[in-house]
Parts: structure tokens; sequence; C-alpha cells
């Protein structure tokens, strides 16, 4: 294990804007002592284990957020086995046995709100107390705000879930993404003319409210424009489950069994139960129009 390094410790679920000046802190004090930098976070979520009964969801699967967090520029990311058992550590424990024991941190940066230990009862005060005994400096960010609201997960998953897209973009510093395996589907898309490509993700991930999107499809290299219609699909089913149909604009891809990112840019509608497929069709065609507009002023 490394040890003599500049480290931040948090959970960091969708490397929002506030984590990425948290983030480039630890990256230029590290620079500066000449130490590596290091982030320590857990998996799973500690509320996803403390609290199984609130179905906790997640910005983004534990395999983005570490994809992300690695394109940062950290020297190192250590994920660590969050369990029962070290849920109980108490405060001064978890910062004595895995953090100054096993890395000997020089510098620790957390945010201002960071808490840790059993029952969250450690804090950046409790922090201050311990630098002395452990000899570590500590630097505490102060918060990030955009559009007059203090940065944070879940101020995004409000945003995302009152459809106030705007928000989720200035809070994430770029368009929120869902990340799901391309499944065989019903056929529907493709007999109205519209082939869908069908995800599925990870029932901890959040999803948007039902309603059709405009989106870009990133797959290596390149973005191809799109409709999504995230919900039940009223027209055709009754089935309840919740599906997520990617139209490629002007295209008919087949991905199937391949990993595929969509970035939700803005909300188009919500979902009706039309008369007929004709009367579909045209709204579709609508969708497309206004989603073609939006997405030529990306630049």
């Amino acid at each position: 294990m490394v040890k003599g390094v500049v480290l931040t410790i948090g959970n960091f679920d969708g490397v929002h804007v506030g984590h990425r000046k948290l983030i480039d802190t630890v990256i230029r004090y590290a620079c500066r002592e000449k130490k590596p930098s290091v982030l320590y976070t857990f998996s799973p979520h500690p509320h996803q284990v403390l609290f199984p009964e609130r179905q906790h969801r997640l910005l983004y699967s534990i395999k983005k957020n570490k994809s992300l967090l690695k394109d940062m520029g950290l020297d190192h990311l250590i994920v660590e086995p969050f369990t029962s058992h070290f849920s109980k550590l108490s405060p001064e424990k978890f910062i004595e046995k895995y953090i100054v024991n096993i890395m000997q941190p020089t510098f620790i940066v957390v945010g201002y709100n960071f808490r840790f230990g059993i029952g969250s009862a450690g804090s950046t005060p409790l922090l201050e107390k311990l630098k002395k005994k452990h000899n570590f400096r500590l630097k505490v960010v102060s918060p990030v705000k955009r559009k007059g609201i203090v940065v944070s997960s879940s101020a995004i998953k409000k945003a995302i879930l009152s459809g106030h897209w705007d928000l989720v973009s200035a809070f994430l510093g770029r368009f929120f993404s869902i990340t799901g395996l391309v499944v065989k589907g019903e056929g529907i898309g493709t007999t109205l003319g519209f082939p869908t490509i069908n995800l599925k993700v990870e029932d901890s991930v959040l999803l948007p409210m039902n309603g059709v999107y405009t989106a870009r499809v990133r797959k290596e290299n390149q973005y191809f424009q799109a409709v999504v219609n995230i919900g039940q699909t009223p027209t055709f089913s009754h089935n309840c489950l919740k599906k997520i149909e990617v139209h490629l604009i002007g295209r008919d891809e087949q991905w199937r069994d391949k990993e595929c990112e969509v970035e939700i840019v803005g909300y188009i509608r919500p979902e009706y139960k039309f008369p007929d497929s004709q009367a579909l069709i045209h709204q579709i065609n609508k969708d497309i129009v206004q989603a073609r507009l939006r997405l030529e002023q990306i630049p």
C-alpha cells in the first residue's frame, strides 16, 4: 500500500463539480508536496448497507463512477468494501486503523460536510483534533454553488426527478448519462419505422421521470443524435415495467449485448397514450424535429 499521501475520502456519487473541486485540490497539493494523490471511497454506497429499506438510488453505477474518477488524474483510487461490520467503527478507530496506519497521509482534504464513523458521528471538527495526534495537515473545501444552489448528489437527484435539466447539467458540469446493456426489445419501434435500442440498467441507478427526451448516444469516440422514451409505452403495452428505448435519428444500428451510454440533453414531453399508431408516428416525427434543433445547438 502506498504511504505518505495526499488523501481525500468520500462517496463521490456522480463526480459533480463539487467533487471535482475537491479532487483538483488534492492533486494540486500532491504536486506541491511531491506526494502521491489518493482518493478513498466505498462500495457499495453506505446508505445501501445501512438503510436497505430506502432503496437508495445512485446517480451512476460503481463502474461508471470509477471510470470518471480515474479520468481525473489521481495517482491512486482505493475502493473500500463497505459492510455492516465496517460501519460500526468509531470515527477515531476508522481514521487510525484504515487511514493513518495504512496510508500515513501527510495531508487530508475533505468537503465541508464530511462525516465518518458509526452513526456519522465524525466530522471536520474531530479531524481538526485528530490531525495533531496523527501528524497530518487538513484542508476543508468549501461548498460549490451553481445558480445559487449548493451542489450535492442529493440536489442533482432532486433536479433529475423534477425535470430541471439545466440544473442537472450545471451541477454535473456535463450532461447526465444512463449506461446500460443493449437487449432485445419487442420490435414495436421497428414496425412504426423508428427502430430502437433497448437498454437494461442496474436496479440501483436512478432513472429520470417518464417521458421523451433529447439525447446523444456515445459509442467509443462517436456521438449519435437520439430521441429517448423512458416509461411503459402505454399506447401498446399495459406492462408496468419501466423501459428505456433509444431511437438513433436517421440510423438503424444493431448493438445487441454491447454496453451503451446515453446522455440526456433535455426534456421534450410527457409519455402519452395515443389513440392509434398513426397519431404516435406523427408525434414521434415532431419529437425528432425538436431534438435535432436542440442537438444542433451543442458545440
